[in-house]
């Protein structure tokens, strides 16, 4: 690295493609599916040369590139072409899946120190899913599913092929999710899953909609036609039996996990942690302390987790980029509000994520308000000394959104 400003980007490979950057004053990522307006798209081109010019750089400013992908094996350095466009292969680095998405999760977050729990469709080395302990300085693998066990036998994978026997792309796992609700759980009365030991190994033998199918038939279990899409009441019954199952293998997974590496803040990641069914139960277990998942937990963080890797790698700093107040991220308004900040907004002022976590506590003291970050934040500003109004100065602020929950607040500030 040269005495310039460290500038790191991360590339996926795999679905959900896209792109990220970061540097010592910004970070940003976009999915290629954002700029193409095709769901789930592959890619990363596009992302990338949008992340350039919104940071004003060029890929020659680029000191390092860490890229990921789905197979047995992280992409070669030379699998995405960037050395044709001048970027050296030495400064291509291929990464772990899991470990991009276990850096997404905890440098999101604002724990010191936390169990991560990545539970995914697939990975690298057939990993579907890992836990590590994560502390400022490193990331450690602690533990995952037994080598050598097909990927049918994962969470996700399971998931994904009740999802396509129900008539869903796997991707849409969120239906299934959703048509659970109306079904009973325990019209299918065997587990779904062996729970037994540290990781969690299912019943599924194939994958896809063929894995359901399969299992219907070696158990004399009817899940009505496939494809059914809510349509028939034992496909209903099947995806609250699905549920039923998954959140229970999750929440055992957690315990193992958090028992594995003594640290009770759980960071969860991968596209399992977006069934916030699942996810809440998860959170509630008296093993876990606090609880956080980045946004874009499933394959759509690749690429920021892999930028986040490759900063830790280039700097050797930890880069710690918590979202307190992620709802105020955006790079972009809308048609409709940019012209009344025009007119109305004189001033824009920084404050921490301290000052804001400050504020949503003093609220509660004081006038038992629950307040999200965002909505935390312009009182932050009065509290630490951000903006000072003018001598005279008649103060109103405005507190909007309670989309939080005290027992997620950092210990100091409960």
């Amino acid at each position: 690295m040269t005495g310039k400003a460290p500038c790191v980007a991360g590339i996926n490979l795999g679905h959900d493609g896209g792109a990220a950057i970061i540097t010592e004053t910004s970070m940003i990522a976009i999915g290629e599916e954002r700029l193409n307006r095709t769901r789930y798209s592959p890619g990363w081109q596009a992302s990338l040369l949008y992340c350039l010019q919104a940071a004003g750089l060029s890929l020659a400013d680029i000191d390092l590139v860490a890229v990921s992908g789905i197979g047995d094996q992280p992409p070669e350095p030379g699998e995405p072409g960037l050395h044709h466009l001048g970027t050296g292969l030495a400064r291509i680095r291929p990464v772990d899946h899991h470990l991009a998405h276990a850096y997404s999760a905890y440098c999101l977050s604002g724990f010191q120190e936390a169990s991560i729990l990545v539970v995914d469709g697939a990975g690298n080395h057939g990993d579907t899913e890992t836990w590590y302990a994560a502390t400022p300085g490193q990331v450690t693998r602690v533990g995952g599913n037994p080598p050598g066990r097909p990927r049918s036998a994962g969470i996700g994978a399971t998931y994904e092929a009740f999802t396509n026997y129900l008539g869903w792309h796997e991707q849409e796992a969120g239906k299934t999710m959703a048509l659970a609700a109306y079904g009973n759980p325990a019209a299918y009365p065997d587990p779904l899953f062996d729970t037994d030991g540290p990781a969690v190994t299912g019943r599924l033998r194939h994958t896809h909609e063929r894995g359901a199918a399969d299992l219907a038939a070696r158990a004399g279990w009817d899940f009505g036609p496939p494809g059914s899409r809510g349509t028939d009441p034992r496909g209903t019954d099947a995806a609250a039996y699905l549920q039923a199952q998954t959140t229970l293998a999750l929440c055992q997974l957690t315990g193992n996990c958090v028992a594995a590496t003594g640290l009770p803040d759980l960071c969860l990641a991968g596209g399992v942690a977006l069934n916030c069914v699942a996810a809440d139960q998860v959170r509630r277990l008296p093993a876990v302390r606090g609880y956080f998942a980045p946004p874009p937990a499933s394959d759509r963080g690749q690429a920021l987790g892999c930028a986040l890797i490759a900063w830790h790698q280039l700097t050797g700093q930890m880069p710690r980029r918590p979202l307190a107040a992620d709802s105020l991220g955006a790079r972009e308004v809308g048609a409709l509000m940019f012209p009344i900040a025009q007119a109305h907004v004189a001033a824009c002022v920084l404050v921490s994520d301290a000052a804001i976590a400050a504020a949503q506590r003093l609220l509660w003291d004081r006038l038992r308000l629950i307040a999200e970050p965002g909505g935390a934040t312009a009182l932050a500003a009065l509290t630490s000394g951000a903006f000072t109004p003018p001598p005279g100065a008649r103060v109103g602020v405005l507190v909007c959104g309670a989309n939080t929950d005290p027992a997620n607040w950092p210990p100091e500030q409960r």
